[in-house]
Protein backbone atom coordinates (compact mmCIF):
# COMPACT_ATOMS: atom_id res chain seq x y z
CA UNK A 1 0.00 0.00 0.00
CA UNK A 2 1.22 3.84 -0.90
CA UNK A 3 2.38 5.43 2.23
CA UNK A 4 0.57 8.70 2.95
CA UNK A 5 2.51 11.87 3.33
CA UNK A 6 1.77 15.10 5.33
CA UNK A 7 0.77 18.20 2.90
CA UNK A 8 3.73 20.09 4.37
CA UNK A 9 6.15 17.76 3.93
CA UNK A 10 5.08 16.91 -0.11
CA UNK A 11 5.23 20.84 -0.44
CA UNK A 12 8.82 20.90 1.28
CA UNK A 13 10.54 18.55 -1.25
CA UNK A 14 8.50 20.45 -4.58
CA UNK A 15 10.49 23.57 -2.85
CA UNK A 16 14.06 21.67 -2.00
CA UNK A 17 13.22 20.63 -5.65
CA UNK A 18 13.14 24.13 -7.10
CA UNK A 19 16.19 25.38 -4.76
CA UNK A 20 18.02 22.26 -6.42
CA UNK A 21 17.14 22.77 -9.97
CA UNK A 22 20.03 25.59 -10.70
CA UNK A 23 22.90 23.41 -9.04
CA UNK A 24 21.46 19.94 -11.52
CA UNK A 25 22.08 19.20 -15.05
CA UNK A 26 18.50 18.52 -15.29
CA UNK A 27 15.36 18.49 -13.73
CA UNK A 28 15.39 14.43 -12.65
CA UNK A 29 18.95 14.56 -11.26
CA UNK A 30 17.66 17.11 -8.87
CA UNK A 31 14.18 14.85 -7.93
CA UNK A 32 16.69 12.18 -7.42
CA UNK A 33 19.21 14.65 -4.92
CA UNK A 34 15.71 15.46 -2.72
CA UNK A 35 14.09 12.51 -2.86
CA UNK A 36 17.12 10.82 -1.60
CA UNK A 37 17.10 13.58 1.54
CA UNK A 38 13.71 13.64 2.02
CA UNK A 39 13.77 9.38 2.02
CA UNK A 40 11.24 9.17 -0.92
CA UNK A 41 11.33 7.58 -4.30
CA UNK A 42 11.92 9.42 -7.21
CA UNK A 43 8.62 8.84 -8.72
CA UNK A 44 6.55 10.19 -5.57
CA UNK A 45 8.58 13.79 -5.83
CA UNK A 46 8.20 13.81 -9.69
CA UNK A 47 4.52 12.94 -9.57
CA UNK A 48 4.17 15.64 -6.51
CA UNK A 49 6.18 18.22 -8.68
CA UNK A 50 3.61 17.86 -11.98
CA UNK A 51 0.40 17.87 -9.57
CA UNK A 52 1.99 21.37 -8.21
CA UNK A 53 2.28 22.49 -11.97
CA UNK A 54 -1.13 21.32 -12.37
CA UNK A 55 -2.86 23.40 -9.53
CA UNK A 56 -0.83 26.30 -10.28
CA UNK A 57 -1.62 26.04 -13.93
CA UNK A 58 1.78 25.79 -15.70
CA UNK A 59 0.98 22.30 -17.15
CA UNK A 60 -2.44 21.38 -18.17
CA UNK A 61 -4.49 18.29 -16.20
CA UNK A 62 -7.29 18.17 -13.19
CA UNK A 63 -6.32 20.39 -9.92
CA UNK A 64 -6.96 19.04 -6.78
CA UNK A 65 -7.32 22.81 -5.33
Amino acid sequence: MARQYPPEFRQRAVRMVEEALPDHATEFEAIKKVASRRGVSPDAVRRWRRQEEINARLRPGVSRD
